[in-house]
């Protein structure tokens, strides 16, 4: 799950999403072969799906936030 954050984005600017199966180092590293990650399991590569169809839809939702005037 990604926490919280809260980003600016400038006029012009832009943003990318990487798919990915890992979120190290902020979590363990996962070998993606069921075992734990301190045995000797040799890792190997993840198979990632995104869905685009019409039965399964994607998507990445990003809220507007417009700043007070005065500000």
């Amino acid at each position: 799950m990604i926490q919280p954050t809260a980003l600016t984005f400038e006029k012009g600017h832009r943003i990318a999403v990487h798919v990915t199966s890992s979120n190290a180092p902020r979590f363990e590293v996962n070998p993606n072969t069921g075992e734990n990650t301190y045995g000797k399991a040799k890792p190997r590569a993840a198979i990632n799906t995104i869905y685009i169809d019409a039965s399964r839809p994607s998507a990445v939702v990003l809220p507007l936030v417009y700043p007070a005037e005065g500000r």
